[in-house]
């Protein structure tokens, strides 16, 4: 789960960028309606490690988690000024 969720946030990521560029206002709406379901994943892997009593292992996956969540908040950060650039031409 959590590779899949480190995979998902670094495609989100390349979108973000390349919408960037493009200026295409239905890819960054799209980015940035993505993140709801995102944050459900990260919710489940908290949720899943609740179960393992190794320490380390813990503060290692939250970690991973907290991280790969805050490629997220780029992702759609820079969707959102994305929209924000290509309105400023209108």
């Amino acid at each position: 789960l959590l590779v899949n969720f480190g995979s998902t946030a670094t495609e989100i990521y390349n979108e973000a960028v390349n919408t960037f560029f493009e200026e295409d206002l239905n890819k960054a709406n799209s980015i940035i309606n993505k993140r709801n379901s995102l944050w459900n994943i990260s919710t489940k892997i908290s949720e899943s490690i609740l179960k393992e009593q190794e320490a380390t292992l813990v503060c290692t996956i939250c970690s991973l988690r907290e991280y790969i969540d805050r490629i997220i908040d780029y992702s759609v950060d820079i969707a959102e000024t994305a929209i924000n650039k290509s309105l400023s031409y209108v």
